[in-house]
């Protein structure tokens, strides 16, 4: 059962992944495709080996980059709960496959009482993006890199990450291409990562976060709250299994490719 591969997927009771599963699609996601998170029906997705990366859109004109999410994340439950409240841009920045759940079936089995709960997400978000307002203002872009790169290393839940464009790294962090390349060639130097062609392979961990910012540790406290707070959520695991959802017709695939 590869959905499992997913860490919050994976947090569900086995009555609620059992429900799930029937109305989930395995869909093949292309670096630099958007992600439709808004409209009424939104889907929820979990990725497996994909990473995407979100920004909150602020007064409809820029996003500010507030996480990458990978298999120990999901995208889209916080659009579930925060009713309009942020605006969200969601884009994947390496290819990959993700199970896509239409956002419905998940709320349907959630307790009536849980919606406060679901509401309350966006505190968290809230909570990321302000550290990233701070970090972007008082720490180095070498430091900022660091913390950028341990994230995503985390998210990928391994030491090596596909995909890790230069060019996209610096559109995170606000700055130039080259200023990223010099960067990561110094560490590379160092011992501390090996990189060659999209590639980085981590080396020696220890050293890169001592090359972090204090927002990483920041960002881990708040990702071990969220997942105390998606623990807590509460379910009705006495409802009937759904049997009327048409997954084929009602899923829209980010990709015609599929696994079987």
């Amino acid at each position: 059962m590869l959905a499992i591969q997913n860490k919050v997927f994976r947090s569900y009771p086995l009555a609620v992944q059992e429900a799930l599963l029937p109305h989930m699609r395995l869909c093949e996601v292309q670096d630099g495709e958007k992600l439709k998170s808004q409209g009424k029906s939104p889907s929820l997705y979990f990725p497996i080996t994909a990473i995407c990366a979100q920004h909150v859109i602020i007064d409809d004109r820029y996003g500010v980059f507030t996480q990458f999410i990978g298999s120990n994340k999901m995208v889209g439950f916080s659009v579930l709960g925060a009713r309009g409240f942020l605006k969200f841009q969601h884009e994947w920045c390496c290819d990959g496959y993700v199970f896509e759940l239409p956002g419905k079936i998940l709320r349907d089995l959630l307790s009536p009482n849980a919606g406060v709960q679901l509401t309350q997400m966006i505190e968290f978000l809230i909570r990321r993006l302000t550290n990233m307002l701070y970090c972007a203002e008082q720490h180095s872009t070498p430091q900022r890199l660091a913390r950028v790169l341990l994230d995503a290393f985390d998210v990928n839940q391994s030491t090596e990450l596909i995909g890790a464009k230069h060019k996209k790294l610096s559109e995170i962090l606000g700055t130039r291409r080259e200023t990223v390349s010099s960067i990561i060639g110094k560490w590379q130097d160092g011992g501390i990562l090996e990189s060659a062609r999209e590639r980085l392979l981590l080396k020696d961990r220890g050293r890169l976060e001592r090359s972090a910012c204090s927002c990483y540790e920041d960002h881990l406290k708040i990702d071990r709250d969220l997942s105390k707070h998606v623990s807590s959520l509460a379910w009705q695991l006495d409802k009937p299994c759904f049997v009327s959802t048409d997954v084929n017709r009602s899923l829209k695939c980010a990709s015609n490719k599929t696994l079987d």
